[in-house]
């Protein structure tokens, strides 16, 4: 069963995305909002080119490189037959939309519920 996570209360400033909010520090986020535009822009700078840096080093790691590759061919066939079915079903609602036919309600709920497990089950 899954658990269910509280919901905390919002503190991220309004326009803000709480996400990312809360990957900050306290400290840090307390004293960003007290500096000066010049200091802003090289905490700006310095941060992308950190992200550069972290991002090539990604990109150069064989290891990495080899898992990922490993997990690609892997989940190939997963993915080919889910793509499949998931064709089947786009056009069994074609069908049902071209006659003019009404998904009945218990099926609708059961394509929902299918939908939630597919996109949980997807790693892209």
């Amino acid at each position: 069963m899954a658990r269910v996570k509280k919901k905390q209360a919002n503190t991220a400033p309004e326009g803000f995305p709480e996400k990312a909010w809360n990957k900050l520090s306290v400290p840090w986020r307390d004293a960003a909002q007290t500096k000066q535009t010049e200091e802003l822009e090289r905490d700006l700078i310095k941060s992308v080119r950190s992200m550069a840096e972290i991002v090539g080093e990604m990109k150069s790691d064989d290891k990495l490189s080899a898992l990922q590759e490993q997990v690609k061919e892997l989940k190939g066939a997963y993915t080919e037959s889910i793509s499949l079915e998931k064709a089947k079903v786009d056009f069994c609602v074609y069908l049902f939309n071209t006659r003019g036919t009404v998904i009945s309600k218990d099926t609708k709920k059961a394509v929902d519920n299918l939908d939630e497990d597919v996109d949980e089950a997807s790693f892209d």
